[in-house]
């Protein structure tokens, strides 16, 4: 097996491995309630128009924190 197909292999075991993790964490009531407050807090939330550029790069992470949380909550 050449290096990169075993990097792949590696990668994708952890990548199932992280989904199912975060789905233990993220599917429960609690997990639920947490992420559905993240959604409320994060993603709809009202911006000021005048933020700077960094500001609004904070906030993008933010919103890419959460989506990424749910994508691997909703994978496994």
């Amino acid at each position: 097996m050449k290096f990169s197909a075993l990097k792949r292999f590696f990668a994708q075991r952890e990548s199932e491995e992280t989904a199912r993790s975060f789905a233990r964490c993220f599917q429960s009531e609690d997990g639920q309630f947490v992420l559905e407050h993240l959604h409320n807090h994060v993603l709809f939330r009202l911006t000021d128009p005048k933020l700077n550029s960094k500001e609004l790069r904070f906030l993008e992470g933010q919103r890419q924190l959460v989506l990424y949380i749910a994508q691997l909550t909703n994978k496994s």
